[in-house]
This record gives C-alpha cells, structure tokens and sequence, in this order.
C-alpha cells in the first residue's frame, strides 16, 4: 500500500511540474502575442492611412439643408453627386422636394 501511495504521489507531481510548465509556456506566449499586437499598433499610428473620407463628411449645415431643394440642386451645393444627396435625405427619413427648377 504505502509503495501504491508513492508512485501516486510521484505521478501527480510529475503531472503537476507539466501542467505548470505548460501554463507558463501559454502565458507567455499569450504575453509575446500581446506585445507584437503593441507593436504592431504603434507602427501603425506612426504611418497611419489618411481618414477614408477626410473633409468629405457631412456637415450639419448640409443636413439641415435636405428635403429643402430639389436634390440636383442641393448635390450642386454641396459638391456631391445627385445619388448621394437622396441616398442621405433617404437615410434620414427626410421627404423630398421634388418641385422641378
């Protein structure tokens, strides 16, 4: 019985040293993951990509302004094509004026 008892223990030790072992291997794996993602975000914020749209976001001015003209007109304004004007007046559940100029 009492050799039973040893090998037991001896085993879970081993299994345990492993379980260990292999925890700490993962966790810094998990760490050397993390700090090529820092890495790679740091580079990134230094040769950053221009913003897709730049200046060409809508300004509240122009929001304002749809529904109130007919979209060829307010897309002439704006420096935007027609189709985009009634895509944004459609987005924004604003009714058309489609009186003709």
């Amino acid at each position: 019985m009492r050799q039973f008892v040893r090998h037991s223990l001896d085993r879970w030790r081993v299994t345990a040293f492993r379980a260990a072992r292999a925890s700490k291997w993962l966790w810094n794996r998990f760490l050397d993951l993390v700090q090529r993602r820092l890495e790679i975000r740091a580079k990134r914020r230094i040769l950053r990509q221009p913003h897709r749209w730049g200046e060409k976001r809508w300004k509240r001015w122009e929001l304002d302004l749809l529904g109130t003209a007919p979209d060829a007109e307010l897309a002439a304004r704006f420096g935007r094509s027609e189709n985009a004007v009634r895509v944004m007046r459609w987005r924004r559940h604003t009714a058309s004026n489609s009186e003709s100029v």
